[in-house]
């Protein structure tokens, strides 16, 4: 019986492997990437929904199959680490897990990992790296002086552990051109060419800092960074320049970077599918910055009055966020009287979504997440 359901299988998976080879299209691919990961291929799996993705970016099917397929990758990659640390805990395996949880966003894991590494293994630069990369990601996103002077002082730690850290050199430099610290930028450069001298980026960055160097005019790098925060905008921008003699540093213009905007009609369409959600009372969808994408919203609610009250509370729930130094506004519900409302941000959007008291949380949770999944990559 076993060698028959193995036939089966393979036929079935030939099958769907021509399917997508001759009709090319989300349904095809989509299958046989689903087929692939309930035999056991995981790795198969990921790669035919990798190529879906590239092939129909647009597509809500692939990009739900993609994210399915990868999650329980991941999850699997994490179980295996876990267990690697139970029986033989090493810096690898623990950086490593850090790095899957930071990728998923689930920042909070990432840090819990990487301050369990540095009790047991203070010598290792890993868990300065993660963080370090946390902290300027965030920096970069929220313009936090905080962020940005934790992830100058964790990027520093794993220097003094590893005085030839490509990765950490490189963006303590970036972080001081962005912030206007030309020489401590230089600092920085100069020993990537100790070892790296023909590392022409980084070469052309030295040049080009050195030019823009002003004795008088640096101060504290402390004032700097509450300088960034202040203005919410960096002193500088480093561009990725592809034609000969373009300048990498220019001044900054502006606010600081944002989330990518999404396509309204690519959003639009999401919060269409809440008229399935049982007592489903109104949706809207903002940018990082507060700005409305698109709602959804019954007759018998008032559009005005729904709209305003999401972004107070996204607004509330953002600045509290930074207040207690835990990030951007990831997540938060209310309940009460009028039912339950519930914020949730993915893919450069947040999405706030209001029900009645009678509505299950774990639907309401559920709807959340399937309209948040793959926005990104629907709206590149």
């Amino acid at each position: 019986m076993g060698l028959l359901d193995n036939l089966k299988k393979k036929k079935e998976l030939q099958r769907l492997e021509k399917a997508a080879e001759e009709s090319p299209s989300p349904q095809t691919f989509s299958a046989l990437a689903e087929r692939c990961f309930q035999v056991g291929d995981l790795e198969r799996a990921l790669e035919v929904a990798e190529h879906a993705l590239k092939q129909f970016p647009l597509s809500d099917k692939v990009q739900a199959t993609f994210k399915y397929i990868r999650k329980a990758q991941l999850q699997a990659k994490i179980r295996e680490l876990n267990e690697v640390i139970r029986k033989n805990p090493n810096p690898v395996a623990y950086g490593q897990l850090a790095i899957i949880y930071k990728d998923m966003g689930e920042t909070h894991k990432a840090v819990d990992v990487c301050r369990e590494l540095e009790d047991r293994f203070p010598l290792s630069e890993n868990s300065y790296m993660i963080i370090g990369e946390i902290r300027e990601k965030r920096f970069r996103e929220d313009l936090l002086a905080s962020d940005g002077e934790r992830a100058m002082t964790n990027l520093e730690h794993a220097l003094e552990i590893n005085p030839h850290n490509y990765k950490a050199l490189l963006m303590l430099a970036e972080i001081y051109v962005r912030i206007g610290a030309f020489t401590l930028a230089i600092e920085r450069l100069e020993k990537i060419t100790s070892f790296a001298p023909t590392d022409d980026r980084v070469r052309n960055l030295m040049e080009e800092c050195r030019e823009l160097v002003n004795p008088d005019a640096e101060d504290e790098v402390e004032w700097l960074f509450r300088d960034v925060e202040n203005k919410k905008r960096f002193a500088n921008d480093i561009r990725e320049v592809e034609e000969e003699g373009g300048k990498l540093i220019a001044p900054a213009e502006g606010p600081g970077p944002a989330a990518p905007a999404a396509r309204e009609d690519t959003v639009k369409r999401r919060l269409e599918r809440f008229d399935k959600l049982p007592g489903f009372l109104g949706a809207l969808a903002v940018d990082r910055d507060g700005k409305a994408l698109a709602d959804k919203v019954p007759f018998h609610v008032n559009r005005e009055s729904f709209d305003a009250t999401i972004q107070k509370v996204y607004a509330v729930a953002h600045n509290a966020a930074l207040r207690m130094d835990v990030g951007a506004f990831l997540r938060a519900e209310v309940r009460g009287g009028f039912g339950q409302l519930l914020l949730s941000y993915g893919d450069g959007i947040i999405l706030g979504v209001m029900a009645e008291a009678k509505t299950r949380p774990e639907l309401l949770e559920q709807a959340v997440k399937q309209a948040l999944s793959g926005v990104s990559a629907a709206t590149a």
